[in-house]
């Protein structure tokens, strides 16, 4: 957990040291003979065979949204954030939404994390195809709210108005899909529900072959920030008692869309929160062990993803932070204790016996006794502070 700390503090992290945290070769070759202890035969020249092992075993593969979305933005601050080829690589995969992306953190065997949506759990539960397929899915942290955005024209005033009208929900398989159509349900406004991409929609929306069409992602979104088209605007979604046990109440303000909130006063909505999911591996397994490296780089490296230059959505992560009806990935939460427990007793003797192993093993244990303990306490601060 702490080398990006390290590392920080003015030591560096060299190919030895990384090369410790990787996924280990298989034991044994083709044949079945053990392999000869790399010790014994002292390093090898790189090879296809092992530079295949090593990229394999360091990338995760992360299933996340539509290019017009707040997701896939998400999803590419992770791959510049935390590229280290010799520890950990995000691989961002251009999914359909939310609901879709949570199959698909359960069921594809290439994908290893989803950006999904804490109100899909419902839909699992609800799946008879897959009893029990709730306990198959933990997140490792809950990321930010996705605000529902619902855009019409200038005859639609109140969401009540589009009853028995056209409404776009997105494609099928979108976070906007399945939240869109479980709100106006509980609201009881029904639509003719319609299903395609949001740019399309726009222009439909354009000609007056729809009423209205509904996003549900982190605002700002761009493509929705660029509409001017005369008379576009976004209607309030209420925040009802029908909804409250999955959506949060918020809003939008002309900061967030001068060309579609017309007035001073915001217009209300409501959000859901969006978390990282994983399929829940048993611990000790290669694909478990590979999350666990990614958890370990992704919350230490928290405050780089909640610096100005990323997406505003970062400053709302709090790792901490719990979802209702979901269990936390255990690696995610063995990182969240450790990094709680108080300093003292246990708990500090066992970082500094691993911070001294780790400055021996880098051949720095010669720094004086002053700059040691100055480092020590420099760490135990920035573990206190990544709890905060």
């Amino acid at each position: 957990m702490f080398f990006g700390f390290l590392a920080r503090c003015g030591i560096a992290l060299g190919d030895d040291a990384a090369a410790q945290n990787r996924t280990a070769p298989r034991a044994a070759t083709e044949s079945g003979a053990a392999q000869t202890s790399p010790k014994a035969r002292g390093p090898q020249p790189e090879n296809k065979a092992t530079l295949t092992e090593r990229a394999n075993a360091n990338t995760v593969t992360l299933i996340s949204g539509t290019i017009s979305g707040t997701f896939i933005q998400i999803a590419n601050d992770m791959l510049f954030i935390l590229d280290d080829p010799e520890r950990i690589r995000v691989l961002p995969v251009i999914g359909k939404g939310a609901e879709q992306n949570l199959y698909d953190v359960l069921l594809l065997r290439g994908i290893d994390l989803g950006i999904v949506r804490s109100d899909g759990l419902e839909a699992l539960r609800r799946d008879k195809r897959l009893p029990g397929a709730d306990k198959d899915i933990a997140y490792i942290a809950r990321l930010f709210t996705d605000e529902a955005h619902l855009i019409a024209g200038p005859d639609i005033t109140d969401i009540r108005q589009l009853a028995g009208k056209k409404v776009n929900f997105d494609l099928q398989g979108s976070g906007a899909n399945y939240s869109g159509r479980l709100i106006f349900e509980r609201l009881g406004v029904p639509v003719e529900a319609m299903n395609v991409d949001q740019p399309t929609s726009y222009e439909m929306l354009k000609r007056g072959e729809i009423a209205a069409t509904f996003q549900m992602s982190g605002k700002p979104i761009p493509a929705i920030a660029n509409l001017r088209t005369e008379g576009f605007h976004l209607v309030s979604v209420p925040y009802d008692p029908r909804i409250a046990d999955l959506y949060l109440p918020a809003r939008f303000t002309r900061e967030d869309y001068p060309h579609l909130v017309r007035t001073d006063d915001p217009v209300e909505t409501v959000a859901v929160s969006s978390i990282l999911a994983v399929y829940n591996w048993p611990e000790k397994t290669e694909r478990y062990n590979k999350v666990a490296r990614f958890v370990d780089a992704f919350f230490s490296k928290l405050p780089e993803f909640q610096k100005p230059r990323r997406h505003p959505k970062w400053v709302e992560v709090n790792l901490a932070a719990s979802v209702p009806g979901w269990r936390r990935f255990k690696a995610a939460q063995d990182w969240l204790d450790r990094a709680a427990a108080p300093v003292g007793g246990g708990a500090q003797s066992q970082n500094r016996t691993a911070f001294d192993s780790f400055l021996k093993a880098r051949g720095q244990d010669g720094v004086s006794s002053e700059q040691r303990e100055k480092l020590f306490q420099d760490f135990v601060d920035w573990q206190r502070r990544q709890v905060r």
